[in-house]
């Protein structure tokens, strides 16, 4: 178990160093950062509305469905 891992930990240090540990390659602008948290809130808010689109239009149906039914009972009651 210990030869395992010290060659995991010597893996990881060989890795470590190998992609430049510290440096800022690859690191985003401040434009970058902007764009991605736009794109986030974005799409947070538009997951949100077609939520809130999609249980309005289930309340819609229900109460087209209630009145419907309250037609049929009403045309039962009148017609008997």
């Amino acid at each position: 178990m210990k030869q395992r891992f010290l060659i995991l930990a010597a893996a990881s240090s060989v890795l470590f160093a190998a992609c430049g540990g510290g440096s800022n390659e690859g690191s985003y602008t401040q434009e970058q950062l902007d764009s991605i948290t736009r794109a986030r809130t974005d799409s947070a808010a538009n997951a949100i509305k077609a939520e809130n689109d999609s249980i309005i239009a289930a309340q819609a149906a229900e109460e087209a469905r209630r009145a419907d039914s309250i037609r049929v009972a009403d045309s039962l009651l009148n017609s008997g």
